[in-house]
């Protein structure tokens, strides 16, 4: 006859195993799996493992997987989220540097109007996303790169408005063309954009070591999980 204990310590190892193993494929997913992934273990843990818990369990439940649901992929959400942020922000400053290079060949007042708004707007949005972006950079290197980041983009904006106003002007269209094909404008545009990508390669790094801390707690998890069958 199996022993009962036993039998219940098999159970709850098939318990953890088995979703921690899921879990590691479903953070490689990306983003939008993890956001699944909280409330589906925390499910799990509340509905199937509070009527097995016992003191020899309590401190797999409360040490390795509490921690990985409340503080891992937590963190992993906001980095991808962060990270997210920043490509869109990318996106918005080349749209704005479109702008300012249609500004430069518009004729029409209402054309002109059109492409100052645009620029305006995309400004605004890529400024918005990455300050947004800032408040889940974890390391200190990324919060460096997003304070260079931050002086960067205000001497761009700075730049491409000027280039905007210039060519409003017949008189500084010339200045305004030279900044922007191979002066200020484009030299600022581009220091900024190295800082973009500096500062999305930094939390990419994060991701990657947080990826790393879930592992780690998938082996601790799997290793104590076979010692309930011992």
């Amino acid at each position: 006859m199996k022993d009962p204990a036993m039998n219940i310590k098999q159970k709850t190892k098939a318990l953890i195993v088995v979703p921690m193993t899921a879990l590691i494929v479903l953070v490689l997913t990306g983003w939008f799996g993890l956001r699944t992934i909280h409330s589906g273990l925390d499910s799990i843990i509340n509905q199937q493992f509070l009527v097995l818990i016992n003191d020899e369990m309590r401190p797999l439940i409360e040490e390795e997987m509490l921690p990985l649901i409340n503080e891992d992929i937590v963190q992993i959400q906001h980095l991808q989220e962060s990270v997210t942020l920043i490509l869109e922000a990318d996106r918005d400053v080349y749209q704005a540097r479109i702008a300012e290079k249609m500004a430069l060949v518009v004729s029409e007042t209402d054309e002109y109007a059109a492409v100052q708004k645009e620029s305006e707007e995309n400004i605004q949005q890529a400024q918005e996303r990455l300050h947004k972006a800032s408040q889940y950079l974890v390391s200190q290197e990324s919060k460096e790169l997003y304070a260079k980041l931050t002086e960067a983009f205000d001497a761009w904006t700075q730049k491409t408005q000027k280039v905007l106003q210039q060519a409003q002007d017949p008189a500084a269209l010339v200045f305004a063309r030279k900044a922007s094909d191979y002066g200020s404008a484009v030299e600022t545009f581009t220091v900024m954009r190295d800082l973009i990508d500096q500062t999305r390669n930094s939390q990419q790094a994060s991701i990657d070591a947080a990826l790393a801390t879930i592992s780690d707690r998938k082996a601790s998890v799997d290793a104590k999980g076979q010692s309930l069958e011992q």
